[in-house]
């Protein structure tokens, strides 16, 4: 039986005129059944003015369907979808969480492919004049009514695309396959394009036994927050940082994807076992560009990462040393941000009811839920985790390890650390808790390892 494919056209989306396409766009969405895929029309020449995106497209607005695609006419030349300034909050959700009837668990096998996203950063703010994301002179929030009901929620932000597929927090075995209905699986985003995204993330993905591949992200969010250095994105804001692909889940692919100017982190891992965070190039450019890590592993979601690997990666920071730059290269642990303190939840391992600047290691002790904790990543006995032949060059600490209660194998080995220079780092420059640093290669705090610096860095919210 061959593959249905339902063309967005059909639906009277138009990519050659001038006038909005979501609605269009979301009743093709509506009619499409599980087993079907839906085709942009991909286009050349000066009539070809993309798909016109003024509402966010949710993949699902009642109930669940599975093995859905979202690709291109012609993969090698992908169909664009622009925002435009009407937009308020992402371009593109898996499911409506005001209308969705059903567990994010049962959106199962769902593609999005060979498609160009600009998410219109130059014409859409995260905070307007009283800096705060609420849809007041912004463009947080939703056209769905109840959507978006809190301000300052992440749900809603001006973002890309967001993929938060199901997963069990209560399950901290992470055995998706015992509880299929709790979980998402077989999620994919591949050879996607996404350009100048505003802020939160460019692409936020959940889920299980799925995979982020062969993406390029391009500019997210404005990472200037240093008195007298210029904005690069004309909209004037200073704080709305954004991730490149913010992602967390059991057994996912990270695989060959480029991000270029991301401003928070450009890859944010929050935590889940089998993780392969693989064969990725990250990139700050020259000029008022940079992050605070280029490839992170922030355990606030579960702590255990067993069967880790981050390999063959590629982090590069060429941007100005005043202005811009990226922190960490590669970080692994929770303690860079604010020590780690958090409130505890399902999954997490830590040192209860306590916040110290130097605190054992938990040695695999859960946090109670619902109570202050230091959260650490955990490698549990037995488990491994890898950290092999990656190449960073020209950020203020090329790797750093700190909140990692290892008590597996972490195999670190052949990993390059190249021209670590200054940057924009505030409390690098100005102190935390009285340490300031200068460029590093290798730092490890919480625990110490062998031949790294032991450098406590733990101040940033």
């Amino acid at each position: 039986m061959g593959i249905t494919e339902v063309l967005v056209d059909a639906f009277g989306a138009d990519p050659y005129d001038d006038q909005p396409d979501s609605d269009a766009i979301q009743a093709a969405l509506g009619a499409l059944r599980t087993g079907e895929t839906l085709v942009f029309s991909s286009g050349t020449g000066p009539d070809y003015a993309g798909y016109l995106i003024d509402k966010t497209l949710f993949l699902m607005m009642d109930g669940p369907k599975s093995n859905l695609t979202l690709t291109s006419s012609d993969p090698d030349n992908p169909a664009s979808l622009i925002a435009t300034e009407d937009l308020l909050g992402f371009m593109i959700h898996l499911y409506s969480r005001a209308r969705y009837s059903g567990s994010p668990g049962q959106l199962d096998d769902i593609t999005l492919q060979y498609l160009h996203l600009d998410g219109g950063s130059e014409y859409r703010k995260a905070a307007g004049s009283d800096e705060i994301p609420n849809g007041i002179d912004d463009h947080w929030g939703s056209w769905v009514a109840g959507e978006c009901t809190e301000a300052g929620d992440s749900w809603c932000n001006p973002g890309g695309i967001s993929i938060p597929g199901g997963i069990d927090p209560e399950d901290p075995a992470q055995d998706y396959r015992s509880a299929p209905s709790k979980w998402s699986t077989g999620l994919s985003v591949d050879h996607l394009t996404i350009t100048n995204v505003e802020s939160g993330t460019a692409l936020g993905f959940t889920g299980a036994a799925s995979s982020i591949t062969n993406n390029v992200i391009d500019s997210a969010g404005e990472h200037t927050h240093i008195d007298g250095c210029a904005v690069n994105d004309p909209d004037g804001e200073l704080s709305q940082w954004a991730d490149g692909i913010t992602a967390d889940g059991t057994d996912l692919v990270i695989e060959h994807n480029t991000v270029i100017n991301a401003t928070d982190v450009a890859i944010v891992f929050f935590g889940g076992r089998g993780a392969r965070i693989n064969h990725n190039t990250v990139i700050s450019r020259k000029g008022n560009n940079g992050a605070f890590a280029g490839i992170a592993v922030h355990t606030w979601g579960p702590s255990d990462i067993s069967g880790l690997e981050i390999n063959d990666n590629n982090v590069v920071s060429r941007s100005d040393t005043e202005c811009g730059g990226i922190h960490a290269g590669i970080n692994i642990g929770t303690h860079m941000w604010g020590a780690g303190c958090r409130i505890g939840w399902y999954g997490n391992v830590g040192n209860p009811n306590t916040c110290e600047v130097d605190p054992a290691q938990p040695e695999g002790q859960p946090c109670a839920v619902g109570e202050m904790c230091q959260l650490w990543a955990y490698l549990p006995a037995g488990a491994t985790a890898s950290l092999q032949d990656n190449r960073v060059k020209g950020a203020q600490i090329n790797y750093l390890i700190e909140g990692f209660d290892i008590q597996g194998e972490l195999i670190i080995d052949g990993n390059e650390s190249l021209s670590p220079q200054e940057t924009d780092w505030h409390a690098a420059t100005f102190g935390c808790d009285g340490e300031t640093w200068g460029p590093l290669d290798y730092v490890a705090h919480h625990p110490s390892l062998p031949g790294w610096t032991d450098q406590v860095v733990h101040c940033e919210w």
